[in-house]
């Protein structure tokens, strides 16, 4: 048979992009971000960003910016030993938190669930 050639593109550039404490997520609900601006659910990139010496998230699809949060420090109790990675946890009915991870340290992010 022939052999097929196996695109690895993607998932290097993902390795790297982690790397670089760019990662991938999920939003399962829309949310609402600094000055009230909605996020809505669907597939983002998201990387740390400071401005005047705060630390935000900022959500991307392609090149566009969705909206932001503010981050904070976290400690983070779970089973997850792998030092960069991120996830979204549905936190209640109202609030939803990003757990975001990098070499350097771990932050979270906290943001209300947009009811619509």
């Amino acid at each position: 048979g022939q052999d097929k050639e196996i695109d690895y593109g993607g998932e290097a550039k993902a390795i790297s992009d982690m790397k670089n404490g760019i990662y991938y997520i999920k939003l399962v609900v829309s949310i609402i971000g600094v000055d009230n601006k909605i996020i809505p659910l669907g597939h983002y990139k998201i990387q740390e960003k400071t401005i005047d010496n705060t630390d935000y998230l900022v959500f991307y699809q392609a090149n566009t910016e969705y909206g932001m949060l503010k981050l904070r420090k976290f400690q983070d109790n779970s089973s997850n030993n792998s030092m960069t990675y991120s996830r979204v946890d549905i936190v209640n009915d109202d609030i939803v938190r990003i757990v975001y991870s990098t070499i350097k340290d771990t932050k979270c992010a906290y943001a209300r669930i947009d009811k619509g």
